[in-house]
């Protein structure tokens, strides 16, 4: 017995059944039963007698009305062998016919008639037509749901056109594919891809299609990584920023110089680096500008203005050297 509730697992009804003007006060109260038996109860009218004093008759007249109403379909399927199953049951909060689950309900849906009691085979043959006519629009909406999908669609067209298929009649694809609507896109284009591969005639095995389709869910249940952190390299130690700074001046200072020697100036690079190299090199006593000349720096009163004299004073020292015809030596530390 399947139970379709919008509010969860709970022992309440909505207040849709109650305030419905069209639903009989008997029709209200056995739903309402109904829907508050265990999800596990296998629902049959003699199961129902042992929950209230009215009679089978009664039971099933109550029944018609619910199923008329849109609160209740009756399936019946037919097993490998051809005999019938026992019937399945749904119920519903809400009409069937007005269903969030069917954008566009179907208004010819044919009535399960369960007063012909006496011809059991009868009676099951017009359930499956009913059932079939409540069916096919909520078939039509999987199997164009499926054909919207482009990853299924295009396994789909090269299965179909695969040399195991090609004797198939439209009616035989069309089978397949109904068969295929009962589960999701990404299952159904697992079990078509599966069976392109081993060129199976029939999509859907028992025991080889549920293993693809628990593997399909596994994998969706896997949380999603959008952007995966890129591996991070340690923090280097000071010592070796250190080193990396030290080695970076002394390859700025020789570019510096070759530029003097070309130019007669460095080019283009703002005043900053420049600075820094120049402090660099009078750290480590490679130049020795005249106090004249520093004082000149320290009178500049911006860190801006300083850079720049900086800046100008490494291009005279370097102009100098090059006239000399001396080379930037840096000794190591």
């Amino acid at each position: 017995m399947k139970k379709v509730l919008r509010d969860g697992p709970f022992n309440r009804i909505s207040r849709d059944v109650i305030k419905d003007k069209h639903l009989s006060l008997k029709a209200k109260g056995l739903l309402t039963l109904i829907l508050g038996l265990p999800d596990d109860w296998v629902f049959t009218i003699a199961g129902l007698q042992e929950f209230v004093q009215e009679g089978r008759e009664a039971l099933l007249s109550t029944m018609r009305e619910l199923i008329e109403k849109g609160y209740a379909v009756r399936e019946t399927t037919r097993a490998e062998n051809g005999r019938f199953c026992p019937d399945d049951y749904s119920f519903y909060e809400i009409p069937f016919s007005f269903s969030p689950q069917t954008e566009n309900p179907s208004t010819d849906i044919t009535v399960v008639d369960m007063r012909d009691t006496e011809n059991p085979e009868a009676e099951k043959q017009q359930q499956l037509r009913s059932i079939e006519s409540i069916s096919n629009p909520i078939k039509k909406e999987k199997i164009e749901r499926l054909l919207a999908d482009p990853l299924f669609t295009n396994v789909w067209k090269k299965l179909t056109a695969s040399p195991k298929w090609a004797p198939k009649t439209p009616a035989q694809v069309q089978f397949e594919l109904e068969s295929l609507s009962g589960f999701e896109p990404d299952e159904a284009t697992a079990l078509a891809q599966n069976a392109l591969e081993r060129q199976w005639w029939n999509i859907v095995h028992p025991d080889s299609s549920k293993k693809i389709v628990e593997k399909v869910k596994k994998e969706r249940q896997k949380p999603l990584v959008i952007n995966p952190p890129m591996p991070r390299e340690p923090e280097p130690s000071p010592e070796e920023r250190e080193r990396k700074n030290r080695a970076a001046f002394v390859s700025m200072a020789h570019q510096f110089y070759e530029e003097v020697k070309k130019e007669k100036r460095i080019k283009a690079i703002a005043d900053l680096p420049v600075a820094e190299v120049f402090d660099h090199l009078l750290e480590l006593g490679v130049i020795a500008p005249t106090e004249e000349h520093l004082e000149a720096v320290k009178k500049e009163e911006s860190t801006k203005g300083q850079c720049a004299a900086k800046r100008k004073l490494l291009e005279q020292i370097f102009t100098a050297w090059e006239a000399e015809g001396r080379e930037l030596t840096i000794p190591s530390e």
